[in-house]
């Protein structure tokens, strides 16, 4: 590959990379090879509970009013059958509203950090290091 030998601190951080990759593949092979046990699903008495509570959000205490009137289940809400009535539609229909809105101010906040990190002297993330200060 090459014509001339490599110099030695080039042979010595090349074997150390070597080995951490050889380490790497030993640890994933590992962690391939753990069976993880099946994690339990929602609980639908813990999802009546939350529908009874007096700060639960209103779609969800209308999903407890229709499983209590027998149009829809909670195994119903579980799986997602938006159409066993339209209270359960409404309530993923809020739960994505809800997401969006949290996606959107994660988003923003991101931005906000994003600029701060600008306007504070181009700090290099993670490293303490300013652009020009010689360390980078």
């Amino acid at each position: 590959m090459f014509a001339e030998p490599l110099p030695e601190h080039v042979q010595t951080r090349l074997h150390a990379f070597e080995e951490a990759l050889v380490d790497l593949r030993t640890r994933r092979v590992r962690l391939e090879a753990i069976e993880l046990p099946d994690a339990p699903g929602p609980d639908p008495a813990d999802l009546a509970r939350a529908a009874g509570r007096p700060d639960a959000p209103p779609e969800l205490r209308a999903v407890g009013r229709a499983v209590a009137e027998g149009r829809a289940s909670w195994d119903d809400v579980l799986a997602g059958r938006v159409d066993a009535a339209p209270e359960v539609g409404a309530l993923f229909a809020a739960s994505r509203e809800r997401f969006a809105e949290l996606w959107e101010r994660g988003r923003a906040e991101d931005e906000r950090l994003e600029d701060e990190r600008r306007e504070s002297g181009s700090h290099d993330a993670g490293t303490g290091r300013t652009e020009g200060d010689g360390r980078g």
